[in-house]
């Protein structure tokens, strides 16, 4: 977990560390991120993020795409980088026998990035398939939909993360190179680092190698969201497909990230949506058959939160689908879970949590995401 690692300080003006040492692992995993994501997209730029983060680690420097990835294969290395709601990030596996060069390719990614309009116009046509495809999926429309009527337009959490079919088309390589002048920033950078290696030859090959990091002056301070204005009555949204199902989604406005609360709201969700045990499938699937697919999800975020409850149903029974499920949400909203189902429940969730710290790169992640929210290395 998170709580292995020790927080490091690298040097004035430098990133913040979260390094856990460990001989018996033969290879090094290192995350690297920054607030970004979605809260650094600008208006008509939608899905930048994402598709800057396919991009960012496929070239650098003076090598191109084909080049680098063969110095990455010579040395067992693979880079990949992510983008989500609030975060921007690189991740990096290489053998810890081959940690100087591994080290030295992941710098090169950081601090001079390369986009190709080749490689972008490969990520671009693979993009607008994947919107095709998201445009055909209920479940896919359903969330979007409900986003957008939660939390308004213009909210960064409403946004499509893969962009619209018009932000996608328009994205040229010297917009993915203001997107990372205005998000990759030294003192903004966290890296989250565990694996065969001394902590203090990593400091300072982390300052050698980033000591010529030249920053453009466009940078600024990715902001963090307005507390929505959330409706204050019930907002209804629909959109008729041709399909045999009916897809429904309830969403709440609820507490975010460091919130008090946010435990409480992840153990609720884990119980009511989580597995064959949890009402939402006993009342919904088993007992009356009106569910083909149902889950709760808990997604926190900055300043605000979101618990969803999604059932898929044949479309005849989609009025009484709403009926019961709305039943089960009253149910929970008016009276506490009893001991039994508290315990359960709270076994689910640490459970789950277990599972998601299983492998070195899960302990890097969650490392990672705690220093970049503010949460600390003790967070659970």
């Amino acid at each position: 977990t998170s709580q292995s690692f020790q927080e490091t300080v690298s040097w004035p003006g430098g990133p913040r560390l979260a390094l856990r040492p460990d001989s018996s692992l033969p290879l090094i995993v290192i995350k690297a991120g920054v607030p970004g994501g979605l809260l650094a997209e600008q208006k008509g730029e939608e899905g930048l993020a994402s598709l800057t983060a396919e991009v960012w680690p496929m070239a650098a420097g003076g090598l191109d795409r084909s080049t680098f990835l063969r110095a990455a294969e010579r040395i067992g290395a693979t880079f990949t980088a992510s983008s989500g709601r609030n975060t921007f990030f690189l991740t990096a596996h290489f053998p810890s026998e081959n940690k100087d060069e591994g080290l030295r390719l992941m710098a090169q990614i950081i601090k001079n990035p390369r986009f190709s309009a080749d490689d972008l116009e490969e990520a671009r046509q693979d993009r607008l398939a994947d919107l095709r495809q998201q445009s055909e999926d209920p479940a896919a429309r359903v969330a979007l939909i409900s986003r957008t009527s939660l939390y308004g337009k213009g909210h960064p959490y409403s946004l499509n993360p893969l962009g619209t079919q018009e932000s996608v088309e328009s994205i040229k390589p010297e917009d993915m190179v203001a997107y990372i002048s205005r998000v990759l920033r030294p003192q903004k950078l966290v890296v989250a680092a565990v694996g065969d290696f001394d902590s203090q030859w990593l400091v300072r090959e982390l300052k050698e190698n980033l000591a010529d990091w030249r920053l453009s002056e466009e940078g600024s301070a990715v902001p963090v969201p307005p507390e929505p204005r959330f409706a204050i009555s019930t907002t209804v949204a629909n959109e008729v497909l041709d399909r045999a199902q009916s897809h429904l989604r309830i969403s709440f406005p609820v507490a975010g990230l460091g919130h008090p609360d946010q435990a409480a709201l992840e153990v609720l969700s884990d119980y009511l949506g989580g597995g064959m045990g949890g009402p939402m499938f006993m009342e919904l699937r088993e007992k009356r058959g009106l569910a083909y697919d149902l889950y709760a999800q808990y997604l926190p975020g900055l300043n605000s939160g979101e618990l969803s409850f999604y059932i898929a149903t044949d479309p005849v029974k989609t009025r009484e689908a709403r009926e019961w499920l709305e039943a089960i949400i009253a149910r929970f909203r008016e009276q506490s879970l009893s001991q039994e189902e508290l315990k359960g429940a709270r076994l689910q969730t640490l459970g789950k949590r277990k599972r998601a710290e299983e492998t070195s790169t899960d302990q890097a992640d969650e490392a990672m995401l705690n220093l970049l929210y503010g949460l600390g290395l003790d967070f659970e």
